[in-house]
C-alpha cells in the first residue's frame, strides 16, 4: 500500500480526492483543517503535522467530529491523526478523529 500525499501550506477543507491519501500541513503558524459534508461513508485519510502550527480539525455544517477525548487539535510537529466516517446518525456525517491528539 503506497498512499499519495497532499502536501498544504495554509488553511485547507478536505474533498473527496483525499480519501485514502496523506494530508501534510507544512505551516510554522496554527491552521485549521475542516472536513466537508458529503465525502461518503468510509472517508479516511492521515493529516500529518508536518510544521510547527498546530493544525485545528473542524467539522463543516453537517458533519460532526467525535474524539474519545474530546480533542479536536495536533498535539505538535510531526503529530500523525486519523479521521475515519463512519456513517450519517440522521443529522450529520460522524467522524472520528483519532492518533496524536491535542485540546
Amino acid at each position: 500500500f503506497n498512499a499519495s500525499l497532499n502536501n498544504q501550506t495554509d488553511a485547507y477543507t478536505l474533498t473527496s480526492a483525499d480519501n485514502g491519501k496523506v494530508v501534510t500541513i507544512n505551516s510554522s503558524s496554527a491552521v485549521t483543517l475542516t472536513i466537508d459534508a458529503s465525502l461518503g461513508d468510509g472517508f479516511n485519510c492521515l493529516i500529518v503535522q508536518k510544521g510547527s502550527g498546530q493544525v485545528t480539525i473542524a467539522a463543516a455544517t453537517g458533519v460532526s467530529v467525535v474524539n474519545r477525548s474530546s480533542e479536536t487539535k495536533t498535539a505538535n510537529q510531526y503529530a500523525v491523526v486519523s479521521v475515519i466516517n463512519i456513517g450519517n446518525d440522521g443529522t450529520n456525517d460522524i467522524y472520528i478523529l483519532s492518533g496524536d491528539t491535542s485540546d
